[in-house]
């Protein structure tokens, strides 16, 4: 009789635990919606008080620092895939990944965050489900010679515009003679220079988490407006940070090669 008793307890727990865990997401799904339609609002309600955020680069931060960075922001996209519910009692952990999207309502700045890890503790208060802590982790994709080649291509079709969208905005370069050239110098010579080809040999990357390092040798192939072209030879080292969720361009360096050595 005990091990009757005691296997339907099992059963009846384990429904108790189905059952809340599906009305859960539910739940989780309409709270998402709720976000979207106004995220300043959505922090004030439907988090606990004691609530804290750690940033994909292990910065701590309040319900109030957080909050009040989205009194002037607008959700463009806020996406969840492969999510995971764990229930433990009245708290719920939720694994998987985000993908989102901003923009500044004053000036419509874009921020893309890209797709993100992300680990979310719920728990129950008084009958509510409130957020009490949110992680993100970068979700870096690993930095190959193929991406290193596709982002030269881009920049081969359209120098200012690969300058505008691949390039960190902190971006730096460091010329064959020593120049230095800021994101604005940099576009400032391409509006009168393309790149028609590169060629590159002994290229070697090395990764470190959400930063790149290339180094070797490329065969630039330059024309002028004035029609005028010319070719250098220089050994290179590209600086790359993934961010956004995307890897750019930070900064490079050149150095002139002999060409009969090159």
């Amino acid at each position: 009789m005990k091990k009757i008793i005691s296997s339907f307890t099992l059963f009846f727990l384990s429904l108790t635990f189905s059952f809340g865990q599906s009305d859960f997401q539910k739940e989780f799904e309409s709270s998402r919606q709720r976000f979207i339609d106004n995220p300043y609002q959505w922090f004030l309600t439907e988090c606990t008080s004691n609530f804290q955020y750690i940033t994909t680069v292990g910065n701590i931060v309040s319900l109030e620092q957080l909050s009040k960075q989205f009194i002037d922001k607008k959700v463009l996209q806020r996406d969840f895939t492969d999510l995971t519910y764990r229930q433990i009692e009245n708290t719920v952990i939720v694994t998987g990944y985000l993908t989102h999207k901003y923009s500044q309502i004053s000036n419509g700045l874009i921020t893309d965050y890209g797709k993100e890890v992300i680990t979310y503790t719920y728990i129950n208060d008084k009958g509510k489900w409130k957020l009490a802590s949110a992680h993100h982790s970068l979700n870096i994709t690993p930095f190959t010679e193929a991406i290193f080649k596709e982002l030269m291509g881009e920049y081969e079709i359209d120098p200012i515009v690969f300058f505008t969208k691949n390039c960190t905005k902190d971006f730096f370069s460091v010329g064959t003679l020593g120049e230095l050239k800021d994101l604005d110098g940099i576009k400032e010579i391409f509006r009168t220079l393309k790149c028609e080809k590169e060629e590159f040999k002994h290229i070697k990357i090395r990764q470190y988490k959400n930063f790149a390092i290339v180094t070797g040798h490329l065969s630039a192939h330059f024309k002028k407006t004035d029609g005028t072209s010319f070719v250098q030879n220089n050994g290179f080292t590209h600086y790359f940070n993934f961010q956004e969720g995307q890897w750019k361009m930070a900064g490079f360096q050149h150095s002139a090669l002999d060409s009969s050595k090159h």
